[in-house]
């Protein structure tokens, strides 16, 4: 039996503040819709890259290329959010962002680490290292990867 609770219930305002976080670590569209409301009227091709990004995430997809029209949100979710979440759950590995300029990655970059230092980041352990945090080049404190 499933029961559904009210946004105005005493139960859902206990419970959210501890649910939402766990919602958000565990899949990258709740993660997106909860680090950036608002952003995204999630349409089917941002669920289709979202579950194919998950898939790469748990290692059952090695290799991916993404044919989306321009401005329908690709490099957000791709280049952004994606790689926040990654390394939120897993710390200890490497991304390398690339685009065709250095300035475009530079940019990805910085929107990505601007996420771990956000007071919404659900993943709470896993922050930017101070001593290693160039725009270029930066790590996740107490662990391997950045």
């Amino acid at each position: 039996m499933t029961v559904a609770l009210a946004r105005t219930d005493d139960a859902y305002r206990t419970l959210a503040p501890i649910a939402a976080p766990i919602a958000a670590r565990a899949s990258l569209g709740e993660y997106v819709r909860q680090m950036f409301p608002g952003e995204y009227d999630m349409q089917p091709h941002h669920a289709l890259i979202i579950d194919k990004l998950e898939a790469v995430e748990r290692g059952e997809i090695t290799r991916l290329m993404i044919f989306v029209a321009p401005r329908r949100g690709k490099s957000q979710i791709t280049s952004v959010h994606f790689p926040a979440w990654y390394l939120g759950r897993n710390p200890d590995e490497w991304i390398m962002g690339c685009s065709h300029t250095a300035s475009l990655a530079n940019d990805f970059s910085r929107k990505v680490r601007r996420q771990l230092n956000d007071p919404a980041w659900p993943f709470g352990d896993v922050r930017l290292r101070r001593d290693e945090a160039a725009v270029g080049q930066w790590g996740v404190d107490g662990h391997e990867g950045g």
